[in-house]
């Protein structure tokens, strides 16, 4: 039995102890995983797109008994696929030319029918595979992705965003820290009711999460 996780940086451990192609074990998926007693495969690429992810699901090697966990990013991100693996050409905030694509080829409405068109497949694709998958999101915002006309999946609420706003940022200055990752961890093992070690994670006082919720919205005190 594996743990096989699939998302972006959130789920990679971006900022934590990492390289550019080799994910944390200090992120949530490895967290969880060893409370199981069982091996993690982190397949999450930073900056990934829920296009990207979709891909990543359908193109892996599953083994029976396998457990997947995936945690869907940004539906406003994009990418461009290619066929060799691991391998694509992302389009976000970050990336060369994305100006031209948010102003000329994006919209809200359909970057929300994408995702929801790559949640449901990937579902169905893992389902009729027979692999247990439990659903999560980056953000609350977003738990629409989850809702495709009559076909409503289930998913674990849980959303890292908020975390990353409740505890000191990872050495990049950009992502959760350790303590977010566990934190994420252990409130998704209670919801599972997955018995587990982690205590509950000390959060920053309130008046300093304040001041950097005004830090990243270019307010002053």
């Amino acid at each position: 039995m594996r743990l096989i996780a699939f998302g972006c940086s959130l789920t990679f451990g971006t900022g934590l102890e990492c390289s550019d192609s080799k994910p944390s074990e200090k992120s949530w998926p490895f967290l969880i995983a060893r409370e199981l007693g069982i091996e993690c495969v982190n397949q999450a690429r930073s900056g990934s797109s829920n296009k990207e992810i979709w891909h990543n699901v359908i193109s892996f090697n599953f083994q029976e008994n396998d457990i997947v966990f995936i945690m869907w990013s940004y539906p406003e991100r994009s990418c461009i696929l290619y066929p060799k693996k691991d391998k694509s050409k992302q389009i976000g905030s970050w990336s060369e030319d994305s100006d031209i694509f948010y102003k000329k080829f994006y919209s809200d409405y359909d970057a929300e029918i994408m995702s929801k068109l790559f949640v449901n497949h990937a579902n169905y694709f893992l389902e009729k595979n027979n692999l247990k998958v439990f659903n999560l999101v980056v953000d609350s915002r977003f738990k629409y992705i989850f809702n495709l006309d009559n076909r409503i999946i289930d998913h674990v609420p849980v959303y890292i965003w908020t975390h990353e706003n409740q505890f000191p940022l990872a050495a990049d200055d950009n992502h959760g820290n350790e303590e977010c990752h566990k934190e994420v961890a252990r409130l998704i093992m209670n919801v599972l009711e997955i018995k587990h070690s982690i205590p509950k994670q000390k959060k920053m006082p309130l008046l300093k999460r304040f001041k950097r919720w005004l830090k990243i919205n270019d307010f002053r005190l």
